[in-house]
């Protein structure tokens, strides 16, 4: 089985996470438990559809919602991708996800909020104050395996405008990394929202060009919609895809390697 994660907004104009099984099993082609082999209608979302999804993510007024978040977007599920590239569906599985402005908890626009797999469905981590536990400031995170209960996550900081042009594409700011090591804290084979660094510790990422030059704050800023691979499967090699622009021009796709793994 295939599970598809996505956002959708809903009539309400509010978004969340939701998840959609394959009907084909380890295919992976065919998301319409119905005759149809295509998910394309209306009616094929809606309650009884061949593709009606589960709602992972609720918002704050849904059954089951969750508490002063308001929408969930842009969401990046972690397992120990090093040793395997399928998730088992372990308990302790963590998923960071975008959320707005949290009233009385960030005055950040962008934040990410942190859910743990328990085996049946995905908690939203919470303060003892209300709180969801927030990475603030942060856009895009991407959580990356680094070998046994370690982790990286890597984000933009949208606070530092520096080269950030008029125009309306986004603009996630430098690139910073923090770690984290399941033993800190808790049970030493999950990664809790402790387990991470604090921000205060966040490392600056460098981009390079081909010719060694460094990126400027406008080059660097305007990347986005990144994602890393270990294409050999070992952390020898490490490729992150990105878009990239000068924030004028349409994105371009392009690949970064990791000098220095």
């Amino acid at each position: 089985m295939v599970r598809l994660f996505f956002e959708a907004q809903g009539a309400d104009r509010r978004t969340r996470v939701l998840s959609l099984d394959s009907a084909d099993g380890y295919v992976g082609l065919d998301f319409n438990r119905g005759a149809a082999t295509t998910c394309s209608t209306e009616a094929d979302y809606s309650t009884g559809g061949g593709c009606a999804p589960t709602v992972v993510i609720a918002v704050e007024g849904d059954a089951g919602g969750n508490a002063r978040i308001s929408n969930a977007r842009q969401h990046k599920v972690a397992w120990p991708t090093l040793d395997s590239p399928h998730w088992d569906l372990a308990v302790g599985t963590f998923m960071v996800f975008t959320v707005d402005r949290v009233a009385g908890c960030s005055n950040f626009q962008m934040n990410h909020a942190y859910a743990v797999w328990d085996g049946a469905k995905w908690v939203v981590q919470y303060r003892e104050d209300g709180c969801p536990k927030l990475f603030t400031s942060a856009q895009a995170a991407f959580p990356f395996h680094s070998g046994g209960v370690r982790y990286r996550l890597y984000y933009g900081d949208p606070s530092i405008g520096d080269g950030k042009g008029t125009s309306n594409l986004p603009f996630l700011g430098p690139k910073k990394l923090i770690y984290a090591d399941g033993r800190k804290t808790g049970a030493p084979d999950v990664v809790d929202f402790e387990d991470w660094e604090p921000q205060t510790s966040a490392r600056d990422v460098v981009f390079l060009w081909p010719n060694g030059d460094q990126l400027d704050a406008a080059a660097e800023g305007y990347i986005d919609d990144y994602h890393f691979l270990t294409p050999t499967g070992a952390s020898g090699l490490q490729v992150m895809y990105i878009t990239i622009t000068d924030g004028a021009i349409p994105p371009l796709s392009a690949t970064a390697l990791l000098t220095n793994p």
